[in-house]
C-alpha cells in the first residue's frame, strides 16, 4: 500500500492553527534575510522549538538556492535582479504508452511552474537572486538557470556572462534541500586568428 505523502502533508497543514502558521512564516523570514544554508535553517529549527514541527512540513517539499554573481560585473538593466533570470524547473518520470497492443514505459520530462525568485541578499561581494521551488521526493529533479531574453548588463567589459553550472540534477529526498550557488562568471572572448 502507497501512501499518498502530498495530501498527507496538504492534511497537517490544514491542521495547524492559522496564526501559529502565520507567526512560524514570519519568524522565518530571518533566515532569508542571509544566504540560505541547511545550517542556518536548523539552527533556527532548534532555537524555535514551537515552529519546528510546521516549518519541517513545509520545508520538507521545498528545494532552495540562489543565483550569485560579484558586484563588478554589474547590474541587469531589468526592475529587479530576480527578472533578469529565467529558472526552468521539471522531473523526470516514467509513464505508460500503449503501442500495437501492448504497454511500454518511456521516460518524460515533467515541467513545472517557474520557482519563486526574489532579489537578494546582497552583500558586499556578491548581488543575489533566491529562489524556491516546490519538488517532488523521490523523481530525478533538474532546475536550469538562464538569463531572461532582451535584458541587458552594465558593465559588460571583454567577454561575456555564462552561468556556471547551467543546469543541477538531483534526486529530491523528504529532507530540506539547498542546492549549491549557481555562480555568473565572466568569460573571455575567443580570439579569431588574425590574417
Amino acid at each position: 500500500m502507497t501512501i499518498d505523502t502530498k495530501n498527507h502533508q496538504e492534511d497537517e497543514l490544514n491542521e495547524i492553527d492559522p496564526d501559529l502558521l502565520e507567526r512560524a512564516l514570519s519568524s522565518f523570514q530571518t533566515v532569508l534575510r542571509q544566504p540560505i544554508t541547511v545550517d542556518r535553517v536548523n539552527h533556527w529549527l532548534a532555537e524555535n522549538e514551537l515552529y519546528r514541527p510546521i516549518l519541517a512540513t513545509i520545508l520538507s517539499r521545498t528545494v532552495w538556492g540562489e543565483i550569485r554573481w560579484q558586484k563588478a560585473l554589474g547590474r541587469p538593466f531589468s526592475p529587479t535582479l530576480a527578472s533578469a533570470f529565467v529558472i526552468e524547473h521539471s522531473h523526470q518520470q516514467s509513464v505508460m504508452e500503449y503501442v500495437g497492443g501492448g504497454v511500454k514505459f518511456i521516460d518524460i520530462l515533467a515541467p513545472h511552474p517557474e520557482p519563486s525568485k526574489w532579489d537578494g541578499p546582497d552583500d558586499e561581494e556578491y548581488y543575489r537572486v533566491s529562489f524556491k521551488a516546490e519538488t517532488p521526493q523521490g523523481y530525478p529533479t533538474r532546475i536550469r538557470v538562464n538569463f531572461a531574453a532582451q535584458v541587458g548588463w552594465e558593465h559588460q567589459g571583454r567577454g561575456f556572462r555564462f552561468i556556471s553550472p547551467p543546469e543541477k540534477q538531483f534526486l529530491k529526498s523528504d529532507k530540506f534541500t539547498v542546492l549549491e550557488p549557481f555562480e555568473i562568471v565572466m568569460l573571455p572572448l575567443l580570439q579569431l586568428p588574425t590574417s
